[in-house]
């Protein structure tokens, strides 16, 4: 469908519902618009600045009309971690591990933010949010949470491969998280539990077979 086509269409249903619609309604129309007709692009949707200069309007006003656009957009979990597999299978831009464990998380869109954290939070992952609100840090164990929920176990293998972490290796920072975990719950007397339970979490993680190396 051309341009001209796609407005003829959007103006005839606008002029239809255009005294019962609110503000809001009105503004997410314009923006299903200039989406349809190619006027704002999957990198300027991909970024709240870009979002903003293109529709002069503040970065927070962007922000919320994107986060109003994505609600109605994507209704359903399924498309959701469809963006966040993408996110994630494009670490240099998005992901990054510091030399302490802790991973920095990017994401954009203000509806997938809001998702993700609920997903950490649901499953008592440690997750900081202070130092930007585009950027979450966390642990191992809520990293490999995220991988798990957005994708499948090849696609994992890849996501490990492009941040430039072995599988192996992953493990060892996610059982690491847990003892951490375990260590702070049940404290400084407990730390010897905390390593039984980190040894009984190790023995049911299937490891390498070397023969077949």
């Amino acid at each position: 469908m051309d341009k001209d086509k796609i407005l003829d269409a959007t103006l005839k249903k606008f002029l239809k519902s255009f005294f019962s619609l609110s503000k809001t309604e009105i503004e997410m129309f314009v923006l299903d618009l200039l989406e349809q007709t190619g006027e704002i692009t999957e990198i300027e949707k991909s970024s709240q600045y870009k979002l903003a200069t293109k529709l002069k309007v503040s970065p927070t006003k962007a922000k919320n009309l994107w986060y109003n656009w994505s609600l109605r957009k994507y209704n359903d979990d399924e498309q959701l971690k469809k963006m966040l597999e993408k996110i994630l299978l494009d670490p240099k831009s998005n992901v990054y591990k510091d030399d302490s464990g802790w991973f920095f998380l990017q994401i954009e869109n203000p509806l997938l933010l809001e998702y993700v954290k609920n997903i950490i939070q649901q499953e008592g992952h440690i997750q900081d949010g202070s130092f930007s609100s585009k950027i979450i840090k966390l642990r191992a164990k809520a990293l490999d949470r995220l991988i798990d929920d957005c994708t499948s176990k090849e696609k994992k293998n890849e996501i490990l491969k492009r941040l430039g972490i072995s599988e192996d290796k992953f493990k060892e920072l996610v059982i690491g998280t847990i003892k951490e975990i375990v260590e702070q719950r049940i404290g400084k007397s407990g730390v010897a539990l905390a390593g039984t339970a980190v040894n009984l979490i190790k023995s049911k993680i299937p490891t390498k077979d070397k023969k077949g190396v």
